[in-house]
């Protein structure tokens, strides 16, 4: 059985790393341009926050993995950083949080199987994917106002998780359409990145488990595709 001790170390660590970064890019303490550090910034939050209610609610490996990986991602801002303190700061936040929460604390507080009402592996990677659009693309919105059909993304997530036949055609040609839009203006790299974001989506979007997280071989009741589903579900016979 899994720990019963949230790891509220590994979490807070999580919390702190991703703020001080989320708000280095919101403050403008960095060379880029304003509306990448605005959007970065902000994407930041987003993906954070989801990563932390996935750790602490879900108890799911893809958030103890995505929560390591934005606690170290955000050091590739370092180059852009006026101020040197903020790096070593920033680094050791970095370092720490990822060593908690992938440390045995945390691990042990993972689920070790799958829960009855998780959705397909493809599923919850196509929603994931959806949010962290403005975060992943945020490069594209120093060359013009395109990249904020990013921010389409999170909205494809939340229509997909719904569980509803459109919400997923929805995912299908808008994960394709609008990493493309984004990138009108851009040099090469930013159609390279949009073109990554599009064909990554489409590929997700087309997996045989993001279908079937929508619509089931079998009816059944469902109140949406969400990573974080209702844990106090009653088992008869328990």
């Amino acid at each position: 059985m899994p720990d019963d001790r949230p790891p509220f170390l590994a979490a807070f660590a999580f919390f702190l790393v991703v703020g001080w970064w989320a708000t280095t890019l919101l403050s403008g303490a960095t060379s880029l341009p304003g509306a990448v550090g605005w959007s970065g910034g902000a994407a930041l939050w987003l993906v954070g926050v989801t990563a932390l209610v996935g750790l602490l609610v879900a108890r799911g490996r893809w958030a103890q993995r995505l929560a390591a990986g934005l606690a170290l991602a955000p050091v590739a801002v370092v180059p852009f950083l006026d101020a040197g303190w903020v790096a070593w700061v920033g680094i050791g936040l970095a370092a720490l949080a990822g060593a908690l929460v992938l440390g045995p604390s945390t691990t042990t507080w993972i689920r070790p199987g799958r829960s009855m009402d998780a959705p397909p592996d493809d599923a919850v990677v196509l929603m994931l994917l959806l949010v962290a659009w403005p975060l992943l693309g945020a490069p594209l919105l120093g060359d013009g106002a395109w990249g904020l059909a990013l921010w389409a993304g999170p909205l494809l997530s939340f229509w997909y998780g719904r569980a509803e036949l459109a919400g997923l055609w929805a995912a299908r040609v808008g994960g394709v359409v609008l990493p493309l839009l984004s990138a009108v203006g851009s040099p090469w790299w930013g159609w390279a990145v949009a073109i990554a974001l599009s064909g990554a989506t489409s590929y997700w979007a087309w997996q045989e488990g993001a279908r079937l997280a929508v619509v089931p071989l079998v009816s059944r009741p469902s109140s949406g595709v969400c990573p974080t589903p209702d844990f106090d579900t009653v088992i008869k016979g328990r």
